[in-house]
């Protein structure tokens, strides 16, 4: 790649040369009047000559691009599950460690200020979002600093953590999701009108005041094939929570294995979104955004032999994250469960009285 002018051609200069036992990290400053986008259209090219499995490209700063070459797949081997923290006080809210990048450095994702989708395959692993994350903020779940709701069609995945779920805060049938969205999207708007009137502008968990974290293991039944008379309420009320919760508290975490536009028709309301194994590009897209696949997300090209392996957009960029969600076993969900039930111990009658402390000021 080169800028010609009428005498001679002018090369991008290499600044910098780092290698780690995966990647050869390479650092070039671009010539006047080249720009990114020749360095991404090039990017395969690049990656043939130089023999790699993978190539990133993306921007350090104004004229300067960073060329990643893979050599060898870190994310080969699946990852522990998160670790489950000692205190509420070691939780970053915004960076909750859910597995490892590409990079071999944490992959977090925030639960504030937006909320989460996932979309995967049968057997993908979108579970292990919600399982990484509940064991990433476990202390806060024994203190009451987060208050679980559950939405499990399926009626499996979230059924193992029944107990971590207050009275009326897991559904499952048509009806019973129904009435339980009723009673949040009633729950926000007190809470919206109260900080309108103290003025409140950010969110911060507590426990007087939980974050209300809602785990949707499956949306397309909500957003697809349940009866229309009740499908098309619940999408109104999902809705009205993905535009009007993150400032009241109300964070939605959703996974959904068909994510193609007629059935994920919420996809925008995400902030963030992330992609694991999907069957074609235009699956991918559908979850992600257009374009993604042309932005590095290859999850048609993620091998059933690694399930967790993810793609997500970088904030504000037009390129990818490629990470690994942990892999939660068993003896994993077992032992955030004892771990959350056994600290709550007599507490649990307290802990669920102020779990929604909205409706009791409503009645």
């Amino acid at each position: 790649m080169f800028v010609a002018d009428d005498v001679e051609r002018h090369v991008p200069r290499l600044v910098k040369v780092a290698t780690t036992p995966y990647w050869d990290r390479l650092v070039v400053r671009m010539e006047v009047g080249q720009e990114l986008e020749q360095f991404r259209q090039a990017a395969e090219k690049l990656r043939g000559a130089f023999g790699a499995h993978r190539i990133a490209v993306r921007e350090i700063e104004p004229a300067q691009v960073g060329i990643d070459l893979m050599r060898r797949d870190p994310l080969i081997e699946s990852v522990p599950a998160t670790p489950i923290p000692a205190i509420t006080a070691q939780i970053n809210w915004r960076a909750v460690p859910v597995g490892v990048d590409e990079f071999e450095s944490p992959y977090c994702v925030s639960i504030l200020g937006g909320h989460t989708s996932i979309a995967g395959s049968t057997g993908a692993g979108k579970a292990g979002l919600q399982w990484n994350i509940l064991r990433g903020i476990a202390p806060a779940i024994v203190d009451g600093t987060v208050r679980l709701v559950g939405i499990d069609p399926k009626a499996k995945e979230l059924r193992r953590a029944r107990a971590l779920f207050a009275d009326g805060d897991y559904a499952v049938t048509e009806q019973e999701v129904l009435d339980l969205l009723v009673r949040l999207v009633v729950e926000m708007g007190i809470a919206n009108e109260r900080d309108a009137s103290s003025g409140e502008r950010d969110f911060v968990p507590s426990t007087t005041r939980p974050l209300t974290l809602v785990l949707v293991d499956e949306l397309a039944p909500l957003l697809k094939y349940w009866p229309r008379s009740v499908r098309s309420k619940i999408e109104d009320l999902l809705g009205m929570l993905l535009t009007q919760g993150r400032a009241a508290g109300y964070i939605v975490v959703g996974a959904i294995q068909e994510p193609t536009k007629d059935v994920f028709t919420v996809r925008d309301l995400f902030t963030r979104r992330i992609a694991l194994r999907l069957p074609t590009e235009s699956h991918t897209e559908a979850a992600l955004i257009e374009d993604a696949v042309k932005y590095g997300a290859l999850c048609h090209q993620v091998s059933e032999t690694q399930p967790g392996v993810l793609f997500s957009l970088e904030d504000g960029a037009r390129s990818t994250v490629r990470a690994r969600l942990g892999h939660v076993t068993d003896a994993d969900i077992d032992e955030l469960i004892e771990n959350v039930t056994t600290a709550q111990g007599s507490n649990v009658v307290d802990l669920d009285s102020h779990r929604r402390p909205d409706v009791a000021r409503a009645a």
